[in-house]
């Protein structure tokens, strides 16, 4: 029995030795793998050259172009594009299999490339609307942006025409933005008391004090908007 394990030292020595010989690569086998890590790397850049082909068609003035991976969507059967187009972040995600433009992420969204192109009509439809209504209201015409606003803010109260306003202003030259109060019966008859607001072409928000949804919306977005007064309305 003594014998038997003085022996098993001796057998796994020569085991261990023996496996530390064959782990060895010599420098042929070592070569090899370093040209087929630079094949593999060679294929992945021309592959991603081709998926940027593919996003220049839907962006062909897009700039700064490089690989998102996944930051901003999913990489399972696509290879995300982010790019720069007009001055816009925006991401291009291809289809692998299917070689097109599969989704596209703006702003915080994703959109099929159809709701992109549709965002897109409605975004410049907005912004000619927002250049030839600020030049009327930097002239001093601005009745009817009042209005305007006065309409949407009231839209959703328990009783519209129970509105009350004090305190508005214009503010923001380069996106006119009406701000003020805004006081409303509910449900029971009584007034709630003034709330803060703004309203512009891009968005407009009711200071409701909730610490989610349109008074956090408000309070955030109200400094940049409400902070530049250029007129009183009376």
């Amino acid at each position: 029995m003594k014998a038997i394990l003085l022996a098993v030292p001796t057998v796994v020595a020569i085991v261990g030795c023996g496996t530390h010989q064959a782990g060895r690569m010599s420098q042929e086998e070592q070569h090899l793998i370093m040209q087929e890590v630079a094949a593999s790397r060679q294929a992945a850049a021309t592959a991603f050259a081709e998926y940027v082909g593919i996003c220049l068609e839907q962006f062909p003035n897009a700039t700064d172009v490089r690989d998102d991976g996944g930051n901003h969507m999913g990489i399972q059967g696509a290879v995300n594009v982010a790019l720069n187009d007009s001055g816009r972040d925006v991401v291009c995600s291809v289809n692998i299999a299917m070689r097109k433009v599969e989704r596209i992420w703006f702003n915080r969204r994703i959109y099929s490339p159809q709701e992109y192109t549709n965002a897109e009509v409605d975004r410049k439809k907005t912004a000619a609307l927002i250049s030839a209504e600020k030049a009327k209201i930097l002239s001093g015409d601005h009745d009817a942006f009042v209005k305007a606003g006065k309409r949407v803010i009231s839209h959703n109260l328990k009783d519209p025409d129970s509105a009350k306003f004090r305190g508005l202003f214009l503010s923001n030259k380069n996106l006119p933005t009406l701000c003020g109060e805004m006081n409303a019966k509910n449900s029971y008859g009584g007034y709630v008391g003034y709330r803060k607001f703004f309203y512009n072409r891009v968005s407009s928000y009711v200071d409701d004090g909730k610490e989610l949804g349109d008074g956090y919306m408000y309070r955030r977005l109200a400094p940049s908007y409400c902070s530049e007064k250029f007129a009183d309305i009376e």
